[in-house]
């Protein structure tokens, strides 16, 4: 008898937890159908730089892509971060960058929050990534893709941020 009275009350228990759980699973699908997106945007786009022989095949790889206003982002942060992930630097992803910022204002700005976003966590990066995200940037300040005004928003307090700044004039 009580088992019996224990298995009902198990079964209805549970109904109400599968309603709720579904809910939760409805819900969930949508996150990570958000999240399969922009995970295979980001995918494609990193392997368009890596498979690319020079920076207008990537642009023209990119433009091919059809890429929404909103995930216009990723592309910049992903080639902020091939760039640094490399050895050495190197000129390619800053080509890239620098078409990049002339063809659109929306991946001009994009490119100026990534450098102010780079200025404030530099510290966390070792000699070699701040030498070669220095010489990403300095290009495009040289090359004119970026404007020097960017540089009005930033307040300079950290040392590490003033050599930051000196490797990207000497670059």
């Amino acid at each position: 008898f009580f088992i019996v009275l224990y298995i009902k009350n198990f079964m209805k228990s549970r109904k109400c937890n599968q309603k709720i759980s579904s809910k939760k699973i409805q819900f969930s699908k949508k996150n990570q159908n958000c999240q399969l997106v922009s995970l295979t945007l980001k995918r494609k786009i990193y392997l368009i730089f890596m498979s690319s022989l020079s920076a207008k095949e990537a642009v023209l790889k990119l433009s091919k892509l059809n890429i929404l206003e909103k995930n216009l982002n990723y592309i910049i942060s992903i080639l902020i971060e091939c760039c640094i992930q490399e050895d050495k630097y190197l000129k390619y992803y800053s080509q890239i960058a620098e078409i990049l910022c002339k063809i659109s204002k929306i991946l001009k700005r994009s490119v100026e929050i990534a450098f102010l976003e780079t200025c404030k966590t530099i510290f966390r990066y070792k000699i070699n990534k701040i030498k070669i995200s220095g010489n990403f940037f300095g290009y495009l300040f040289s090359t004119g893709a970026l404007s020097w005004g960017c540089l009005a928003d930033m307040v300079i307090t950290i040392l590490v941020f003033i050599i930051y700044i000196s490797i990207v004039i000497q670059a």
